[in-house]
């Protein structure tokens, strides 16, 4: 839904008032229009959720096609607060790990760090950690622009399992230091991440 106001420039006097679909457009001169749009589109239809009983519209709700309306049984605010309690707890982030390393959830990345929201979500989440951990944001550019230009060699082997298996990462045991790293595999590094949090 459109409103368009049309405002009188001399002295400021509403004249005019459009509401309706599309997007109007003025051809006198002698007035200027001003635009607003609805944030978002008004949705008539709504739904109760299974978890808070609040009856909140369609567009609250996650898609599911198991479902015979196509939404999900829970609001997204009743999801999403779900989702981190269990991502809190040690179970969870053990299941979140393992997910993690699947192909399955690889390929949905990738698929969903293409399209222009995953890319809006991954450049926040980046900003988000180089303000949280700067210290850390300044230790890997500086380490990554030397291996860049030459200054350090990556080995090809993990220093921990002795073999080769795809990329081999630096690890920092101290982010006061850039340039002194153990060269892991992806596995080692993550097992080495693992046994700090733990701590």
């Amino acid at each position: 839904m459109t409103e368009k106001v049309m405002m009188n420039k001399k002295n400021g006097d509403i004249c005019d008032v459009f509401i309706g679909p599309g997007r109007p457009t003025s051809h006198n001169t002698g007035f200027v229009s001003l635009l607003v749009l609805s944030e978002e589109p008004v949705d008539s239809r709504t739904k109760t959720c299974s978890k808070c009983g609040k009856v909140k519209s369609t567009n609250q709700f996650y898609s599911d096609p198991r479902h015979s309306d196509g939404l999900y049984s829970r609001c997204k605010d009743c999801v999403k607060s779900e989702n981190n309690i269990r991502r809190s707890t040690l179970e969870g982030k053990a299941r979140l790990r393992v997910y993690s390393q699947s192909s399955n959830y690889r390929s949905n990345r990738r698929r969903y760090l293409r399209t222009r929201k995953g890319k809006r979500a991954l450049y926040h989440a980046v900003q988000a950690h180089v303000k949280r951990y700067p210290q850390r944001a300044r230790c890997r550019w500086a380490f990554n622009k030397a291996v860049q230009r030459g200054y350090i060699i990556r080995p090809a082997i993990c220093s921990s399992c002795n073999k080769s298996n795809g990329i081999i990462q630096g690890h920092h045991p101290d982010y006061n230091k850039p340039f002194e790293v153990i060269w892991l595999c992806r596995e080692c590094h993550r097992k080495c991440k693992e046994s700090v949090w733990q701590r």
